[in-house]
């Protein structure tokens, strides 16, 4: 800003201090924003800024959304308690009871021994089982024994009676139960 004309003795004054400057009057430095390489450099902090918030802010919504899986015993024993809360024996609802309970027992076994129990017919299933030794003879003997029953209550129309309707609840809350892997058995199988 200028707000008079210099005379001649504050320009030979400025051409003394600029003589004197090393390099002479084009050595005075320019200032750092006027540099392309200032700009290029900000450029490329702005663009990896920008790629950290969004790479966090990814991973902190997918972080947050990730629950893992509950055991299948957890899962098996939670319907089964929501199923006795519907009461379907006392509202003579006997296939679509025996639908449930089976489809439960049918999904544990899949979840906890990884047989495609819920896939295969009640036979297909039953040959597969015999190969393996996964189950006790008497754990065999109930699993035939009701998934028969199952079997005939969804195909040949049989109504089962309120005590055959709550021993096999009970039963395969029992078989659940008593398949819940034991401490030492988790490790093995983590092993």
């Amino acid at each position: 800003l200028r707000v008079r004309e210099l005379t001649e003795a504050e320009q030979e004054a400025i051409a003394q201090f600029h003589s004197a400057l090393p390099g002479g009057p084009e050595a005075t430095p320019r200032p750092v924003t006027s540099r392309w390489q200032f700009w290029l450099l900000s450029g490329v902090i702005a663009v990896l800024v920008v790629a950290l918030v969004a790479y966090w802010w990814l991973t902190r919504r997918t972080l947050q959304r990730y629950e893992p899986p509950r055991p299948a015993w957890e899962t098996a024993l939670a319907r089964l308690d929501a199923l006795a809360a519907r009461n379907l024996p006392k509202q003579g609802k006997y296939e679509a009871y025996f639908v449930d309970l089976s489809a439960i027992l049918r999904y544990y076994i899949e979840g906890r021994f990884a047989l495609h129990a819920p896939e295969r017919t009640t036979p297909e299933f039953l040959a597969e089982m015999m190969e393996t030794d996964l189950f006790s003879s008497a754990q065999e003997d109930f699993l035939k024994t009701f998934l028969r029953l199952c079997d005939r209550v969804k195909f040949a129309q049989h109504e089962p009676g309120m005590l055959d309707m709550d021993d096999s609840f009970t039963k395969v809350r029992a078989f659940v139960e008593e398949t819940i892997p034991r401490e030492e058995e988790a490790v093995e199988e983590a092993a």
